[in-house]
Order: C-alpha cells, then sequence, then structure tokens
C-alpha cells in the first residue's frame, strides 16, 4: 500500500502536505488547523440493572378508566366523550449511587423562658383623678444557643438520565424518589420486553455531582436535623462528605403513559410502569358546574350568617329597637338547618355523579367484555346490575335551583330576623336619627316633624311619677275609652291628613293638601312597614301647631313635642317602653323648649317613677350643676358644664351623704296640659288610620 503524502483540508479542499511526527496541521491556503489524530469516543454505557413490568395495554385502559371516574370532581360523561390517543409502555433511563455521608452541620436552637417585667397602667381614683400604677406581668422570651455537630448515614439514590422535556416536573421528582427503586433485577436486553428505552442524556461525572447534592438535601439534611434540640431552630447550614462504595450504576425503570381526548382537549395519566394502580401523575378534566351547584346549596346559610351578623351588632350596639327579644334558640335553629340543607345537597349531587360514572365504567366494561368473550356469567350480571340507569335523589335535582334557593333564602332571612325581633335592627345602622350622647336634641326646624326614635331620650332614662296616670292611659296597649278633650279632637268635622299625600315646602315646612290649601288638623306619617306610625299631630295652617307624638317601630309613644307654628316651643316629653308585663308606658323626661331648643330645667325620672337626674340646659347645652340622684333621694353624682362642656371631674357621693332639695317643675299646669293633649292626638290618630 502506498504511503499517504497528503490530506485535504475540511475547510478549502486543497491538498495539505504531511510533516512527519505532527499530529495538528495548519492549512497553508485559509489558515483552518488539521487534526491528524481522532478524538477517542467516549466509552459505552454498562447497564447494571433493570425493574422488569408485566403490564399489558388492556390493563392500562382498565386502570386508566378507574383514575378517571375517581376525582369527586371529574365529569359525569367522562368515559362516554372521551377517546383514548395513546396507551403505551417503556423505559426510562437513570442512575443508581449508593454509599455514606458524614454530615457537618450548624444552626441556632432556641428554647422557651418566661420572665417578669414591670408594666405601668393608667388607673381614675374615685375622685376621678387620673395615675399610674406599677404592674407586675410576665411574657416568654426565647434564648438562641448556637450548635454545631456531625451525622453519619447510608444513601441509595436514583437520577434520572433522560430529556427532561419529555416528562412533566412532577413525574421526575417521583422517579428519583427511592421509595420507586424497589428490588432491581441484573440487566438483560430481554427484560426489556421488546419495549423502547430512552438514552441516557447525561453523563456519569454529572450524575456523580447531581447525586452528591441530592444527599446534602435529602439524607445528610434529615439526620442532620435529627439533632434539633428547644422549642424553636434556625439557621442551618449542612456541608456533607459523599463517600461512593462504586462507580454509579446504570440502569432502566419502567413507566406507563395514558393520553385521552375529552372536548378536543388531551389529558394524561402515568403509572408506575411496574404497578399500574400506583399511578404517579394526572391530569384529569373537571365539571365547574358541580362545585357551582353544591355552593349554591350553602347560599342560604350565608345569607343567614351575614343578617345575623347585622342584626346582632344592631341589637347589642345600637339598642335601636328596645324591648325586642333576642331569641337565639330560634336562629341557631335555623342557621343549623340551613348548614343540614347545603351539606346533605352536596352531599347528594356528588353520590349522584359518582353513580353516573360508574355506571358508564361498567358499561364500558361489559360492553368490551363480551366482545372479547372473557366474562363469566356471575361477573355480567354483576356488571348488568351495576350499569342500571340511575335514580336522581331530590336534593340533587338542581333544575329547579332558580326558584328553591331564592325561597329559602327569604325563609332563612325571614327567621332570622324574627328571631332578633324584626326589620328595624337593620334600619338602625342607617337612620340618622340614633343618639348616642346624653345631650337633649331637639327636632329640626326646617322640616316637617322628623321620626323620632325612643333611643334620643336626654340625659337618664326614667318613668313618669305614679301620680301621672294620663300618661299611662295615653300610650296603653289596649285602646282605652277616650277623654272628654279626645272626643272633641276626634269629631267628625275634623280633617286627618296622611303626610305621604300632601306637598310640604319652605323653611319651616308649610304642607297643603291637592287643592293648594294649606292643611289644618291632624297630619300623621306610616311607617314602612305600613302597620305602625312614624308621627302624628296638629297642624294649623299648613305649619305643626300644638303637640306632635313621635312612634317607635312597634307603634309605642316614644316622644311628645309641642309645637307654635312649625317651631318647637313648650315641653319636650320621653317616655319609657312598657315595663314587663305592664300595658301601659310611663313617663322618661321632662324638658322645656323655647324657639326651637331645649332651654331650661331637665327632670329624668327611672323606671320606678322616682327622680334619676336634673340640670340646666339652655341652647341645646348643659350647663350649671347636673345631678344624678340614689333611689332614696340622695345625690348619687354632680357635674359641672359650661356651655354643653364638662368642667372638671365628676364626683360621686355615697348613698344618704349628700341631700339636695328635690327639683320642681316650675310649670306643673303645662305638664298635666302636654300630657292631656298628648292622649288627644294618640287617641285621634288610631280612629283616623282605622277609617283610611
Amino acid at each position: 500500500m502506498e504511503a499517504l503524502t497528503h490530506i485535504t483540508c475540511d475547510s478549502c479542499g486543497a491538498q495539505v502536505e504531511l510533516v512527519p511526527g505532527q499530529t495538528v496541521l495548519s492549512c497553508p491556503y485559509c489558515g483552518s488547523a488539521i487534526r491528524l489524530v481522532k478524538e477517542a469516543a467516549p466509552a459505552p454505557i454498562i447497564f447494571d440493572f433493570v425493574i422488569p413490568t408485566d403490564g399489558n395495554r388492556n390493563q392500562l385502559r382498565s386502570v386508566a378508566r378507574q383514575l378517571m371516574i375517581a376525582p369527586e370532581s371529574a365529569p359525569d360523561d367522562i368515559l362516554d366523550k372521551s377517546n383514548f390517543e395513546q396507551e403505551i409502555f417503556w423505559f426510562l433511563p437513570f442512575w443508581l449511587g449508593s454509599g455514606s455521608f458524614v454530615a457537618h452541620w450548624s444552626a441556632s436552637f432556641g428554647f422557651d423562658r418566661q420572665e417578669t417585667y414591670t408594666d405601668y397602667v393608667t388607673r381614675t381614683d374615685s375622685k376621678g383623678r387620673n395615675y399610674r400604677e406599677a404592674v407586675t406581668r410576665t411574657r416568654t422570651v426565647i434564648d438562641w444557643r448556637p450548635a454545631s455537630g456531625t451525622a453519619t448515614g447510608k444513601f441509595r439514590l436514583l437520577k434520572y438520565a433522560g430529556d427532561q422535556s419529555k416528562l412533566p416536573p412532577q413525574v421526575v421528582s417521583i422517579l428519583e424518589n427511592p421509595s420507586v427503586l424497589g428490588e432491581t433485577v441484573v440487566y438483560s436486553p430481554a427484560l426489556l420486553g421488546g419495549l423502547d428505552a430512552d438514552s441516557f442524556m447525561l453523563p456519569a461525572d454529572d450524575a456523580v455531582e447531581n447525586i452528591s447534592q441530592m444527599v446534602e438535601k435529602g439524607p445528610a439534611a434529615t439526620v442532620s436535623m435529627e439533632h434539633a434540640k428547644g422549642q424553636h431552630q434556625q439557621n442551618w447550614a449542612i456541608n456533607a462528605e459523599v463517600q461512593y462504595e462504586g462507580p454509579l450504576r446504570a440502569g432502566f425503570v419502567p413507566v406507563a403513559r395514558t393520553v385521552f381526548s375529552y372536548k378536543n382537549t388531551n389529558y394524561e395519566l402515568w403509572h408506575d410502569g411496574r404497578d399500574l394502580e400506583r399511578y404517579w401523575y394526572q391530569n384529569i378534566p373537571v365539571d365547574p358546574n358541580r362545585a357551582k351547584k353544591k355552593a349554591l346549596g350553602f347560599w342560604p346559610l350565608y345569607s343567614g350568617l351575614i343578617v345575623s351578623v347585622v342584626a346582632g351588632f344592631c341589637y347589642f350596639q345600637t339598642n335601636y329597637l328596645k324591648g325586642a327579644e333576642l331569641h337565639l334558640g330560634l336562629v341557631s335553629f335555623t342557621l343549623l338547618a340551613a348548614l343540614i340543607f347545603g351539606t346533605l345537597r352536596s352531599r347528594a349531587i356528588s353520590g349522584y355523579s359518582k353513580s353516573l360514572r360508574n355506571k358508564s365504567l361498567a358499561q364500558k366494561k361489559l360492553e368490551e367484555g363480551d366482545q372479547a368473550g372473557i366474562l363469566s356469567d356471575s361477573e355480567r350480571k354483576v356488571l348488568f346490575e351495576q350499569s342500571r340507569p340511575v335514580t336522581k335523589p331530590r336534593l340533587a335535582n338542581t333544575a329547579s335551583d332558580r326558584k328553591l334557593i331564592p325561597i329559602l333564602i327569604l325563609i332563612v332571612l325571614g327567621i332570622v330576623t324574627a328571631g332578633f325581633g324584626r326589620w328595624p335592627f337593620f334600619l338602625g345602622l342607617l337612620s340618622s336619627n340614633i343618639k348616642t350622647s346624653s345631650q337633649v336634641s331637639a327636632p329640626s326646624r326646617e322640616s316637617s316633624p322628623p321620626r323620632e326614635s325612643a333611643s334620643s331620650s336626654p340625659s337618664s332614662s326614667a318613668s313618669a311619677p305614679k301620680s301621672q296616670s294620663n300618661v299611662r292611659e295615653a300610650v296603653s296597649a289596649q285602646n282605652p275609652p277616650p277623654s272628654d278633650s279626645a272626643k272633641a279632637a276626634v269629631k267628625p268635622s275634623s280633617q286627618s291628613y296622611d303626610i305621604d299625600r300632601l306637598v310640604c315646602r319652605g323653611q319651616p315646612s308649610r304642607c297643603v293638601d291637592s287643592s293648594q290649601v294649606p292643611v289644618k288638623g291632624l297630619v300623621y306619617k306610616m311607617a314602612d312597614n305600613g302597620r305602625t306610625l312614624e308621627f302624628s299631630g296638629f297642624y294649623s295652617d299648613g305649619l305643626a301647631h300644638g303637640i306632635t307624638v313621635y312612634y317607635t317601630d312597634e307603634g309605642l309613644v316614644a316622644r311628645s313635642i309641642g309645637y307654635k307654628r312649625g317651631v318647637p316651643e313648650g315641653l319636650l316629653l320621653t317616655f319609657h317602653p312598657p315595663a314587663k308585663g305592664a300595658d301601659h308606658q310611663e313617663l322618661a323626661e321632662v324638658a322645656s323648649l323655647k324657639k326651637g331648643e331645649v332651654d331650661g330645667l331637665v327632670i329624668g325620672y327611672d323606671q320606678s317613677g322616682i327622680l334619676s337626674a336634673t340640670g340646666q340646659m339652655s341652647s341645646n347645652q348643659e350647663v350649671g350643676t347636673w345631678y344624678q340622684f340614689h333611689p332614696d333621694g340622695s345625690v348619687k353624682a354632680s357635674r359641672e358644664f359650661e356651655l354643653g362642656k364638662p368642667k372638671g371631674p365628676s364626683k360621686s357621693y355615697p348613698l344618704g351623704e349628700k341631700q339636695i332639695p328635690k327639683p320642681k317643675f316650675e310649670n306643673q299646669a303645662l305638664l298635666e296640659q302636654t300630657l292631656s293633649e298628648t292622649v288627644d292626638v294618640v287617641l285621634a290618630t288610631r280612629k283616623a288610620v282605622r277609617a283610611r
């Protein structure tokens, strides 16, 4: 054979003369380097182990169907409207490393400790003066202590060596779990059973580095953290020295993959190739309508809870509806019933859906089993029974939800609101007439008499002196016989007007009828519920002139105010709700009105008709000394005011220590007249409303 003297340049194609002893030449024409000695090919990978599989496609499809109908959120028709696109087995390449490690760790451990310390709180003495008091308290503190040490152990880990893009990340993390490995068999091509096996993409050197990192984050971290002490730990640092027992072993692990289409979308299942019923990853379609239908059944409960929270706030905070009782048992029973309904309905919907999916599965097995001729008579009989039509429970019937759910919501709301009294609790949140202050407030001059709440009484609650029996008749729960003055007030020639049918304008308001004539007679306004009154009173020349009575939401008298040509003038009387078991109301407070403002003496009484508070007001503002009284008439507390602002702290007195002359209302005749006229307004209004 003739000796080779020239070589062709791969870049330009020129003939380059060989120089003995040189392994790299440079092309004199293009300057490219020409390597004469080829690099050695990497050594072939020697396969050490394999985990065999005995699965088949029929088993894979059967298991896939079981997994498809297993999730509670799976559509009812998932089996009927799905087509299997792919059912394959193949082997994935893995590196297996085993050995031991020494982990050097450091961390900080925290230990709880109780310590005492001194705090200072502000308190108020009996004379209203603030002072600071030292209080000893305890608290938990953490003592941090650094620690370090070593831990040893063994490892046996897998590292996926194939193409990462072929597998979902969830599958890769599961496959690298040591529990997947199980028992291995010495590799033999026959054990692959003719199935495809992916190529190794990860070199052994890179696999060693990856497995070392896995040891540090996995087994080494686990045994190191077993040395933790105290109640807290932080700042862990772990560095592992890994010693392999030998070179990494190369082998194959079997997997199975099922792809099915449902409504033009592909979904997949990944199975353990050794045990098909053990799946690693599933992507199953979800029926969103079922979740909405199940949630809809809890709407009565949610609405009841919301209303209970709002009503409870009104009941316990605003005290808007005096005299109402909270029927906790009724509210609790209603909410519990709503919860039971929603739970049973949710279970019925889920159970019916599961029955439909099981029926479809039985039908599939029966059809394929009959075609293949592999079913016994007993198996066929069982599948035939399972494939019978499913009866839909009443609670699972969602076709009538648009009517049923709103009706249930209204029922729950009605019972809950009845349990809290009635609807005015919610109006109480929005009412601008709720008074949380103890200051007396006169009605506005700029509008027709507004609705007044019983909670807007002046500084203290009280009831009328027991000698004033006409007050009891004025607000009796039963209709008493009218007095002579009342008979005159309600004579047939008297006029009565519903203010909602009048036109009221101007400041102060002037009300006219449909003929633009200023009204004269009784004017009243019905509450939104259509059953009770908001206010009623006598008018003259279109203006409030006489006594106007304001009512609570139960139709009880709240306040009585005198008017002169649209301006509050005379007396302001505030009434208590009826005492438990009583059929009448009693006077709570008396105040004088001058030109629309509270001006003069204010006297309050308690539930027993005993003097409870008194003081002077000027232009709606407290002035001078205000007193509160014990039941025996002695002073309980006093406080100075200057134009509505307190001067100095409140002074308290023990029972019987301080006595002052009992205040007398300066015009007792006016008080008796106002009470009598209040009776007239109440009785006249009742007759006018009945005659509507």
